[in-house]
């Protein structure tokens, strides 16, 4: 029997192997540009599954959080992502919450497994449908980030 991730689930020989599937379709993702459009996504959702690893402080969770909520919601608007960037610039005092359990169906694996830029694209927007329902009890959360950001956002542009 194949060793899981412990933190994603995916059948693929333990942690360390489910990091290289990620580390592979990232190098998918730089490497050929149509495939990049869904590169935020992407590590987003890995982040989201690894939260140990890439969401140990609250900044970190809130960036792969409304990450994904602007992917999910609003269709990875421009001008939310950048505010996304420039919202968490400087230092931030809350306490990240607590992660889920359960993380989503869909895992790295099936994004690795694409065998072509139309598969793939379906298969990131299929893992994030499922670690987006994962996280539903901070979607409120998400929004209200968002929000914040993009407020924030704003408030930077007419100050200049």
């Amino acid at each position: 029997m194949t060793e899981t991730c412990p933190d994603c689930g995916a059948p693929v020989g333990g942690r360390e192997e489910c990091q290289k599937l990620f580390d592979a379709v990232l190098a998918r993702q730089f490497s050929e540009a149509l495939y990049f459009n869904v590169h935020r996504t992407t590590v987003d959702c890995y982040s989201l599954q690894h939260p140990e690893r890439y969401c140990a402080s609250f900044k970190s969770f809130a960036a792969h959080l409304t990450g994904l909520c602007c992917a999910m919601e609003f269709n990875r608007e421009p001008n939310m992502m950048r505010a996304i960037h420039t919202g968490l610039d400087g230092p931030d005092q809350r306490t990240r919450p607590p992660f889920v359990e359960q993380r989503g169906e869909i895992t790295i694996e099936s994004v690795h497994g694409a065998s072509d830029l139309v598969s793939h694209r379906e298969a990131v927007q299929s893992w994030a449908n499922s670690v987006w329902k994962a996280w539903s009890r901070y979607h409120d959360l998400a929004r209200t980030l968002l929000a914040e950001m993009v407020e924030s956002s704003k408030a930077r542009k007419t100050r200049r």
